[in-house]
């Protein structure tokens, strides 16, 4: 193990030269902090495009591989063809398999029209104008009462109002 750890002479030398290469030339300036960490940050961004790259080229590949055979990893063990729809593996499922093409019709129509009367409904819910028009006879049909109501009573709304302006007249004179 010691002779493992221990250089022979040509790695001491490779080794030297290499240390030498990377001493900056006498003259030249060292890297900044921030030189040396641009970089670093460089390097980093160089290895991400290339590892994005490489995956990417992966995902193409993998497409182009399923293009060519669209078939699953069952119809290549049963050898389907590609492209091909076995009867035998189709089956109906679901609440209306039993139901006949008229029958299915004749459902889709009606579900049809109940929507239309559902949307139907909802607009006359939502259009302002019968609303506004109802508020409006509500008003007019309070105003009638009130003019009613003030037509029996005319001698006591008279009397009232000639007894606020006496008195009205008296607080100004005060």
């Amino acid at each position: 193990m010691a002779a493992e750890r221990q250089k022979t002479a040509g790695e001491a030398a490779v080794a030297k030269a290499v240390k030498a290469a990377q001493k900056p030339e006498p003259g030249a300036r060292e890297k900044t902090a921030a030189e040396a960490a641009k970089e670093k940050v460089e390097r980093r961004e160089a290895a991400e495009a290339a590892t994005e790259q490489a995956r990417e080229e992966a995902e193409e590949a993998e497409a182009a591989a399923k293009k060519e055979d669209p078939r699953t990893a069952q119809e290549k063990r049963e050898g389907v063809a590609a492209g091909t729809i076995e009867t035998s593996n189709l089956k109906e499922t679901g609440p209306d398999s039993g139901k006949s093409s008229e029958q299915l019709r004749e459902e889709v129509e009606q579900a049809r029209e109940d929507l239309a009367e559902t949307v139907t409904e909802l607009g006359r819910k939502v259009d302002p104008r019968p609303n506004v028009e109802a508020a409006a006879e509500s008003a007019k049909a309070q105003a009638g009462a009130a003019a009613a109501t003030a037509r029996s009573n005319a001698v006591p709304i008279a009397f009232g109002a000639g007894l606020l302006l006496v008195l009205l007249i008296w607080l100004r004179r005060r």
